[in-house]
């Protein structure tokens, strides 16, 4: 294109399938035209066009113009997070600047067998803070502390000013993991 400096940018393949790892470009992006829903929908249409379909975003992140989207697939209405993939998107066009789907090589699986839970929502629901005013609820696949993926019920929800992430095992209603989130969906601290 005439009147932009020439782009720099990496990407990595894999050595098995030469499947994408990541890409990066790097170019300054001066201005924020895009909404964040906007950008979700770009990355989310990137992904389709290279046929990861059904992907769903769940989280983003925005820095210098430039917003971070995590996707997970879902399949047969459950949340597969081990498979995520981030997407990178100019806020001033649109533009993919990087793609990282390290864990979704990592962890798809095409013959994935989805368990079926062993407690319904309501069973387990009873189990929940009385305080969490549930904004949500989803079937999600996780990876808990021993890395083995595990079926859970995600609540989406409020205590007071704060919003939490609440996965409890669909099979014993355990608590796997409970995550603080902001209202992008980004674990805070």
């Amino acid at each position: 294109e005439k009147g932009r400096a020439a782009e720099s940018g990496r990407l990595a393949l894999t050595t098995k399938g030469g499947h994408l790892a990541w890409l990066l470009k790097e170019r300054p992006v001066a201005e924020r035209k895009l909404t964040l829903d906007e950008a979700k929908e770009a990355a989310r249409k990137y992904l389709e066009s290279r046929d990861y379909a059904g992907m769903k975003p769940v989280a983003v992140e925005e820095y210098r113009n430039v917003v971070v989207v995590a996707l997970c697939p879902v399949r047969g209405g459950i949340m597969i997070y081990p498979e995520m993939i981030k997407v990178q998107v100019a806020m001033d066009d649109g533009e993919i600047m990087g793609v990282e789907t390290m864990s979704y090589l990592t962890f798809h699986d095409p013959q994935r067998t989805l368990a079926t839970p062993g407690l319904t929502e309501a069973e387990i629901g009873q189990r929940l803070n009385k305080h969490l005013k549930v904004e949500a609820i989803n079937q999600a696949v996780i990876l808990n502390d021993q890395y083995e993926e595990v079926l859970t019920y995600e609540y989406t929800g409020r205590v007071g000013e704060n919003r939490y992430r609440v996965y409890l095992n669909a099979a014993t209603g355990e608590e796997e993991r409970i995550q603080r989130i902001d209202e992008q969906g980004l674990e805070t601290k």
